[in-house]
């Protein structure tokens, strides 16, 4: 599984196809059938685990797996992938499922999530945490395959 980000979609499945040297290894591209929201902050996992059939708390950081998430809104139950990323910095998960069940994810969060203050916000507040943990994204960050850090700080995993 690769996880991007949408823009540069196309040329990254391009750039694995050419670094494939067999014929048996197969490429499916399912950006566009596929939905990620990721849930990030210190309730985070309290709110998602309960929803899940996968021992969300026991999985330690980076470490992903499948599992059954509901039932939501009018679905009995989605299949997911599950991951303890995010790459904020934050505590939190992210999840992956059929893009046609995204809507009913993302209300049975907001719903649950309510009473905890959860609220829905954009890339730039990721960018915000992402920036304040030194944890460089796709682009910006790199100039001719280097490191850049902002106003001299450090940036963790530069070389």
């Amino acid at each position: 599984m690769v996880v991007q980000r949408v823009q540069p979609a196309r040329r990254i499945v391009s750039w694995i196809n050419r670094q494939r040297r067999d014929d048996d290894a197969v490429l499916i591209d399912l950006t566009r059938d596929t939905a990620m929201i990721a849930v990030q902050g210190p309730a985070a996992v309290q709110l998602v685990a309960p929803l899940l059939d996968v021992d969300l708390p026991a999985m330690k950081y980076y470490t992903g797996a499948m599992g059954q998430l509901g039932p939501l809104g009018h679905l009995d139950q989605v299949e997911v992938v599950v991951s303890r990323t995010g790459y904020t910095g934050e505590d939190g998960c992210e999840l992956w499922g059929a893009g046609h069940a995204a809507a009913d994810i993302w209300q049975k969060l907001l719903d649950d999530g309510r009473p905890r203050r959860a609220v829905p916000v954009g890339l730039g507040a990721r960018d915000t945490l992402r920036l304040e943990a030194a944890m460089p994204l796709y682009g910006h960050e790199f100039v001719g395959g280097r490191l850049v850090p902002p106003s001299g700080t450090a940036v963790r995993g530069a070389t």
